[in-house]
């Protein structure tokens, strides 16, 4: 029975955080898809990246992320060079204007989500500060596990 349940609150968690992200990114607007904006965000926490690292923290093909990195450089967004390490390589990092795009849809959605969290009463703040600690351990070990 116990199992049940949890699998029952895995399944509903799931589905809760997915709407949640969906609506940050809906409030965060911009031009970046969700897969941009993703992508420049591991940019960001691990450059200068090669491409073969990005498809791998981002879960996708390197086909998927040959396409990712040209569309993010056609932007100005990231900035390329070759890896003096192995020069059949590039090393990826994001640009000003990648920097600067990532701190805007970082914004927007903060700016949404504070103006969610001041209608709530005391209490369901603190049952959040709550969720996000158990949360955070949740995904430590995946994160670092990347």
């Amino acid at each position: 029975m116990l199992a049940s349940s949890i699998e029952a609150d895995a399944a509903r968690l799931r589905m809760v955080l997915a709407r949640v992200a969906r609506r940050l990114r809906r409030e965060a607007g911009g031009d970046l898809s969700p897969t941009l904006g993703a992508a420049l965000s591991t940019i960001e926490a691990h450059q200068p990246i090669t491409p073969g690292e990005l498809a791998e923290r981002e879960l996708v093909r390197p086909p998927t992320v040959t396409r990712i990195v040209a569309q993010l450089e056609a932007r100005g967004l990231i900035a390329r060079v070759t890896d003096a390490a192995d020069r059949r390589s590039s090393l990826i990092s994001l640009t000003p204007a990648g920097a600067a795009a990532l701190a805007e849809l970082r914004s927007r959605g903060a700016v949404f989500l504070a103006g969610q969290l001041r209608a709530l009463s005391a209490e369901e703040l603190a049952a959040l500060r709550v969720a996000a600690d158990v949360l955070e351990r949740i995904v430590a070990p995946t994160e670092a596990g990347r």
